[in-house]
């Protein structure tokens, strides 16, 4: 791997049949897409910071806002995520690339600094969180050459939904690269997909959020620990349900 620049594409689009609109609700006075921005500026392995949305005119929203922060915002096809990120990819000259999707204002940049690494040390195609960790903590870092692989070769809708199964599900192809850091924490649902989620979420920005200081995983776990109530709100929602639904139509097809 002789390009060690690392750019995170921050993928979001206004439409969700669980919670509309979720990328662009209120946070603390921003929008929850733009709190996933500017905690990505903490991690000290992200070169440069590029936003994929689609090119439908509900998505023009997304597009002004990050504009208006001097971001790239890269624009592409609405039924095919893959290969609006593949394209954002291209256009931009990404070489390696942390995926980051814009319900998760969550996330750890220790955490993807931590995945960086290991994706660096071990000459990877693609290295990822795995284990017992909060969903909305999820990293994934990969090669452009593995994504165009993935772009070129998936055909199952939960392989173009989900940009990186094609590559995850065939280790005999690919070099996978793991982080196990967490123990014990799978059944937090720290991500944005559903009303009670978002409730969810706001509670824990008002408990920890102050302009211009980063709050980590570790005092999201601190406030939990002290506020039980706030983890009962979303914690009977199944994990991974887009992907299971996907793949499950899949099934019901064949």
């Amino acid at each position: 791997m002789c390009d060690q620049e690392v750019t995170a594409i921050l993928q979001g689009r206004i439409g969700s049949k669980r919670l509309p609109g979720k990328v662009l609700l209120p946070l603390m006075g921003k929008a929850v897409m733009h709190h996933v921005y500017d905690r990505l500026l903490y991690c000290s392995s992200i070169s440069r910071i590029i936003v994929a949305t689609s090119v439908s005119p509900e998505d023009d929203p997304i597009a002004e806002l990050f504009t208006s922060l001097d971001v790239p915002v890269f624009r592409g096809s609405l039924e095919d995520p893959l290969d609006r990120y593949y394209q954002a990819a291209c256009a931009y000259g990404a070489s390696n690339i942390v995926r980051v999707m814009a319900d998760c204002p969550l996330l750890d940049p220790s955490t993807i600094d931590e995945v960086v690494a290991v994706y660096q040390s071990g000459n990877y195609d693609l290295c990822r969180l795995e284990g017992e960790f909060p969903t909305g903590l999820d990293t994934t870092v990969l090669s452009l050459d593995s994504l165009r692989a993935a772009w070129s070769g998936a055909e199952k809708r939960s392989e173009r939904e989900h940009i990186t199964p094609f590559i995850t599900d065939r280790p005999s192809l690919f070099r996978i690269g793991r982080l196990e850091k967490f123990q014990g924490l799978y059944h937090h649902r720290w991500v944005m997909d559903h009303p009670e989620d978002y409730q969810f979420v706001k509670m824990v920005y008002q408990g920890l959020y102050k302009s211009g200081q980063l709050f980590d995983y570790q005092d999201v776990l601190n406030f939990l620990d002290e506020r039980p109530d706030v983890v009962s709100l979303n914690s009977t929602i199944p994990r991974d349900q887009g992907y299971i639904s996907a793949l499950s139509e899949e099934t019901s097809q064949t």
